[in-house]
């Protein structure tokens, strides 16, 4: 089998052969959001990313290209509108745009948005679905498995049910530890301000904790628990047998369509 994960890398013949093996998609939820000073705006995708490229290296299965658009809280006050830690992060009734943040999208198109890509995995043989990333994100994809059960026979889980503390925090000790680990050049905790608390730091304040060792223990960790999981799901899930059989194919090479 290719060592290809990555579904936009991969030839239909790579991608039959990934699947009927292994009919599990993965889908980084990420978001293009402030994560204080010394983090990338898209640390929710980057995680799940990276680590789903080791699941899918050892268990199997196909890794989707991450979203970045995403629901979350939203409130608007004189006119203006804010979404997650543009309110989150300051004082009741002082919200403040943290420019850079780019993602939001209300939860009824989100809703839209997952259904079509659980529809369009279905139709290519796939029965299961592991999300992971931005947490509201992830919280409406876990609302819906059970219509998308019902409806598509697909398994809907994430990495909160099947592994261990993986970003549990928002810019803290944890996600600072995993990207140091997963991603250290992105990472210059230097950037954070000296003498207030740390802008949109929701949980322990990185610099007294945040570690590669501690992020490269918990990738490891939800590794281990992650692929144990998907293992005994793979053997009981059903396996498509995806073939290239095309007829009636039309010759578009003669430029006359």
């Amino acid at each position: 089998m290719t060592e290809k994960t990555l579904y936009q890398e991969l030839r239909p013949e790579e991608l039959i052969e990934r699947v009927n093996t292994c009919p599990i998609a993965y889908l980084p939820l990420g978001t293009l959001e402030w994560h204080s000073f010394h983090l990338p705006f898209g640390v929710d995708m980057l995680v799940p990313l990276e680590i789903f490229k080791r699941i899918a290296a050892r268990v199997g299965g196909v890794v989707l290209p991450p979203l970045f658009l995403g629901p979350d809280k939203e409130e608007t006050r004189d006119g203006k509108t804010y979404y997650g830690m543009d309110v989150l992060a300051f004082e009741e009734g002082h919200p403040q745009q943290l420019t850079g943040s780019a993602y939001h999208v209300s939860k009824e198109l989100y809703i839209q948005i997952l259904e079509n890509i659980v529809k369009h995995l279905k139709r290519n043989g796939f029965a299961a679905l592991i999300g992971h990333g931005h947490g509201p994100s992830s919280n409406v994809l876990m609302e819906c498995r059970e219509r998308f059960a019902e409806e598509y026979g697909m398994v809907i889980t994430n990495l909160y049910e099947i592994g261990y503390e993986i970003q549990t925090d928002h810019a803290a000790v944890n996600e600072t530890s995993l990207m140091m680990e997963l991603y250290g050049g992105l990472v210059d905790l230097s950037r954070i301000p000296e003498g207030s608390p740390p802008v949109a730091v929701w949980g322990a304040d990185p610099r007294a904790a945040a570690s590669k060792a501690e992020g490269a223990r918990c990738a490891a960790r939800n590794g281990e628990m992650a692929e144990r999981f998907l293992m005994e799901l793979r053997e009981r899930l059903p396996k498509p047998d995806l073939r290239l059989d095309f007829r009636h194919i039309k010759d578009l090479t003669k430029g006359d369509a």
